[in-house]
């Protein structure tokens, strides 16, 4: 339980820190500082440990915190026009993260942990690389991943030729 609120409190920390950089008014809707991240978490590990067996208050549980994340998303949608969907999204993570740590899946809840807060607190660096990215860049990395991801796994792994030197995989 204690984990599954430090890792709530630390996605929830970056946020907090992100809408206090952003804020411009103080009526704008804001969904998951550290209090709320924190929660989420809990919930999710309680949700996880209590109600697993029980598929259906389970599934009631998990559509409930999916419904109030959509609320959520419609009401920062209203108010701000140019808002994303970002916290939200970070919001779900939380949730999964404290069903795994409540799964026993630390490691998973972990590393989850760390790439939300990595991807939310790296916004700016992203987006740069994002716009800086040429037509040609992004086709030639497109190409290497159809290499990598299809075309090498159907590649046979065994060597071929007169002295067994050509390995097609390799």
């Amino acid at each position: 339980l204690g984990l599954a609120l430090l890792m709530g409190g630390l996605i929830g920390l970056e946020r907090e820190r992100n809408h206090q950089d952003l804020k411009i008014a103080k009526e704008t809707h804001e969904f998951g500082g550290l209090r709320t991240m924190s929660l989420v978490t809990i919930y999710g590990f309680l949700v996880y440990r209590l109600f697993f067996e029980n598929t259906v208050v389970f599934a009631l549980l998990t559509f409930a915190y999916v419904g109030l994340v959509l609320a959520s998303y419609v009401m920062s949608s209203i108010q701000n026009k140019n808002s994303g969907a970002t916290t939200e999204v970070a919001g779900l993570f939380a949730y999964l993260i404290g069903l795994l740590v409540g799964a026993n899946l630390e490691l998973y809840a972990t590393v989850i942990t760390l790439l939300v807060v990595v991807i939310m607190y790296f916004k700016a660096p992203l987006h740069r690389f994002a716009h800086q990215l040429g037509n040609e860049e992004l086709y030639d990395t497109l190409k290497f991943i159809a290499v990598v991801f299809v075309v090498l796994p159907l590649l046979p792994n065994q060597y071929y030729g007169h002295l067994q030197v050509l390995n097609p995989y390799e």
